[in-house]
């Protein structure tokens, strides 16, 4: 009795019923209204949920693009072991992937640049397939579970089939040959938020002329997208690649919000024209980069560093500062008590999160194009905002001070603030 009050208690049914059902419903229900809410001109029709011939036409080449490249002889490198002590395997090539793709964009679109007008009226059934395949491979996901796929860690005790759908049931499924989270998040999320961009200015740029403001908001854009592409090896270290399953929340949310709220703005230009002047274009645009290099500087700080210490090799000296770490223990899956070592110097020792912090200033530089239409082009950088402070209070520190203990209570003394020196 005790255990079945405690299974059903009002937390639980929030947590594993109410929740995830709420959650699927709005997002679901807002990815498409999203596609109306930029383009004033479309009309809802019932048919747009199920896409057309061209809809599908299209997300099956870019499927199908996705998966050639994840199976092209590229490296294949080992990411971080998951809390279970296994390894999973991804193919590295992304950098390669990022430029091919773009350049073979823009050269088509070079020769045909209708075809971004008509990628552009299609959207809202283009997100009526992507919402339909989405839906289907999380169905996969969560029925197919014969535990023969490398690297496969299913969660334990789920009291909900749609907690289950909702967060996914195992941490590195594969799918011919291809890890899951990886042909979802960087491969085809990550890909089609750059492409739809460029393809929503393209179209602004055959519609209604060149716009500086469009132009600084995708090349930002770009820039930053690019830089997670380059610096790959880090993406795997993250911490939805380490430890959430694949499920609806990081395969949906890839495959269907990430195209269509992450290019809301770019979207929303083509009906909606920003009339930035070339001066402050510039200004903002020098803003935005300067903040996509500190936060790729903040990055690559730590990536060298943990690195430096998985070789145990001597710390480069050609970094900009010499790295300090503060050791700490925890216990490793396998029970084996071990050391390593949480860098305090460089950006890492001004707050425990300026990678996040720069990340912020990014998405402010390439949303104010957008200023004078008010919330609208602001909702990326609140929804940002919103999951950067839920992962640093509710995840990342709850992971680190269970992982570290006091360890990590060390550490905090040595790094007092978050985000903001001084502030928060």
């Amino acid at each position: 009795m005790a255990f079945c009050r405690a299974k059903y208690s009002i937390k639980n049914v929030l947590k594993y019923h109410v929740i995830p059902s709420i959650t699927l419903l709005f997002l679901t229900i807002s990815s498409q209204s999203l596609a109306f809410a930029g383009n004033p001109e479309l009309s809802f029709r019932v048919w747009n949920l199920f896409g057309n011939s061209f809809s599908w036409m299209f997300v099956l080449a870019l499927i199908s693009w996705a998966v050639l490249w994840l199976h092209l002889p590229f490296k294949n490198v080992k990411g971080p072991p998951s809390p279970s002590g296994i390894q999973p395997m991804y193919r590295t090539g992304g950098k390669v992937y990022f430029c091919v793709t773009v350049s073979l964009l823009l050269a088509v679109s070079a020769f045909n640049p209708q075809l971004c007008v008509e990628i552009y009226r299609n959207m809202s059934q283009i997100l009526g397939t992507l919402n339909i395949v989405a839906l289907s491979l999380c169905v996969y996901l969560v029925t197919w579970k014969t535990g023969n796929n490398a690297g496969a860690h299913k969660m334990q005790n789920q009291t909900s089939i749609v907690y289950e759908f909702f967060m996914g049931s195992e941490l590195h499924p594969r799918l011919l040959g291809m890890d899951v989270k990886q042909l979802t998040s960087p491969r085809l999320g990550n890909m089609m938020w750059q492409i739809f961009n460029i393809i929503f200015f393209i179209a602004g740029w055959k519609l209604r002329g060149f716009d500086a403001g469009h132009f600084v908001n995708v090349l930002l854009q770009t820039v930053y997208i690019y830089k997670a592409f380059y610096m790959e090896n880090y993406f795997f270290s993250m911490f939805e690649m380490m430890e959430d399953c694949a499920g609806y929340y990081l395969c949906w949310g890839s495959l269907v919000w990430m195209p269509c709220f992450y290019t809301f703005q770019s979207y929303f230009f083509v009906h909606h024209p920003t009339d930035m002047s070339t001066f402050w274009s510039t200004i903002i645009l020098a803003v935005g980069l300067l903040a996509i290099y500190l936060n790729y500087c903040v990055n690559a700080q730590k990536l060298q560093f943990r690195n430096e210490l998985n070789l145990n090799e001597k710390l480069n000296d050609e970094m900009s500062i010499k790295p300090v770490g503060i050791p700490v223990k925890y216990v490793a899956p396998n029970g084996e008590l071990k050391q390593t070592h949480l860098l305090i110097s460089g950006w890492w020792g001004v707050a425990r999160k300026m990678n996040y912090t720069f990340e912020l200033v990014a998405t402010i530089a390439w949303s104010l194009p957008g200023i004078a239409y008010g919330i609208w082009c602001g909702l990326y950088f609140a929804f940002l905002f919103m999951l950067l402070v839920y992962r640093v209070l509710y995840r990342d520190e709850v992971k680190c001070k269970r992982k570290y203990g006091r360890g990590w209570v060390k550490y905090c003394t040595k790094v007092p603030y978050r985000f903001i020196p001084y502030l928060f």
